[in-house]
């Protein structure tokens, strides 16, 4: 991860959400120096249980799955005031390229400034694309919160995918950097109309290995 970075305008990488299932488009970011980031099912959440696995992106799923706790019920309040517009809070974002700096920032000016906060205590863990290649989280998302996940990795593990998928396997999103920080998403919040549960997937690519910090934040929908 490069630093003394400001993080520019986050370009997308969509998968469907419904009907047909497609292959994702992993969109390179503009400069060498931003970061990548994903598009999750669209704000108006269809909540389609199944979709089918898109074709050649299948992540690759660790044997065990960690159970994420969620820190917010429906009834949860306390929630900070929004300071920062949904697609405007990347742009007040800087990195320094280290880990816990980055995370406290990314979280600090899109999560809290956006009016939001921890769903789920942060987690940190270690992948090597050889040996350990992935983690796999398993997360209950609430009807009636709209979420945002940050995942950002040291220096050394900067080439990693994140997928949502549904414990079946079903893909609904998957989105890779190159940069070492993705933020899904980067325009608005994927809110939920129904509980579901989910599995998230951080799977180091290429020559890369080292430690991440993954965070799930909430606020409610409107």
């Amino acid at each position: 991860m490069a630093k003394g970075l400001a993080l520019p305008a986050l370009l997308l990488s969509l998968t469907a959400c419904g009907g047909a299932s497609s292959t994702p488009t992993v969109v390179a970011s503009a400069s060498p120096t931003s970061t990548a980031s994903a598009f999750v099912p669209e704000a108006d959440d269809p909540d389609i249980d199944e979709q089918a696995p898109s074709s050649g992106r299948m992540a690759q799923v660790s044997d065990s799955v960690l159970k994420l706790d969620t820190l917010l019920t429906k009834s949860s309040s306390g929630f900070p005031a929004q300071a920062q517009a949904d697609d405007a809070c990347v742009g007040a974002v800087g990195l320094v390229g280290n880990l816990a700096k980055d995370y406290a920032e990314l979280a600090k000016q899109c999560g809290t400034g956006t009016g939001m906060n921890e769903y789920t205590r942060a987690s940190s863990g270690k992948l090597d694309a050889t040996s350990h290649p992935s983690d796999t989280y398993d997360l209950t998302m609430q009807g009636g919160l709209c979420y945002r996940y940050f995942v950002v990795g040291d220096s050394s593990l900067s080439q990693f995918n994140v997928s949502v998928q549904r414990p079946n396997g079903a893909v609904l999103s998957i989105a890779e950097t190159k940069e070492g920080v993705l933020l899904l998403n980067p325009k608005k919040p994927w809110c939920k109309h129904h509980d579901r549960e989910f599995h998230i997937v951080i799977e180091a690519k290429g020559q890369s290995h080292g430690s991440y910090t993954f965070g799930v934040w909430a606020r409610p929908g409107k």
